[in-house]
């Protein structure tokens, strides 16, 4: 009699335990607002969902760390309008610094992301990287301002 009792306090306990571990968040659904993909070829996708008045964005980009495989890479922000054009602007002050060799660190939703400017083929990108061994992108200027173009809509007359 013992060993049923302690047996169905056992089960009760690892089932209570394990229903614990449980928890449900809501999160919004995304849509794209902007995407820079050249003949079809992704290089950057911005999208946005809104929970109980949060927007919030996502970035995709292909992670160009590797080469033989096509991996995507993400992050994941809670931002304003002026938070966004923000990042643009930092993006582009970063850009047009031809003489600094430093990379600027930028907090984007939990993780941390360098930006530097790299020469591409001549042409200057802007680097995107949360590891630059094995979690980076590129971006050019143009690129830049048509994936931020959503945010200046307003302001065009």
């Amino acid at each position: 009699m013992k060993r049923t009792i302690l047996s169905i306090a056992l089960l009760l306990g690892i089932t209570s335990f394990a229903s614990a571990q449980l928890s449900v968040s809501k999160t919004p659904k995304m849509e794209t607002i902007s995407k820079v993909a050249p003949l079809g070829v992704l290089r950057m996708e911005l999208k946005r969902g809104i929970t109980n008045g949060d927007t919030t964005y996502m970035f995709i980009y292909p992670n160009n760390a590797f080469k033989q495989l096509s991996k995507r890479g993400e992050f994941h922000l809670k931002a304003s309008t002026q938070d966004m054009l923000n990042l643009e602007k930092v993006m582009l002050e970063v850009l047009d610094n031809k003489e600094s060799k430093e990379h600027v660190t930028v907090t984007l939703g939990e993780k941390e992301y360098y930006f530097s400017r790299e020469t591409i083929m001549g042409f200057p990108s802007l680097m995107i990287a949360q590891n630059p061994d094995y979690d980076y992108t590129y971006i050019s200027e143009k690129e830049i301002k048509k994936i931020f173009s959503p945010f200046h809509e307003g302001k065009k007359k």
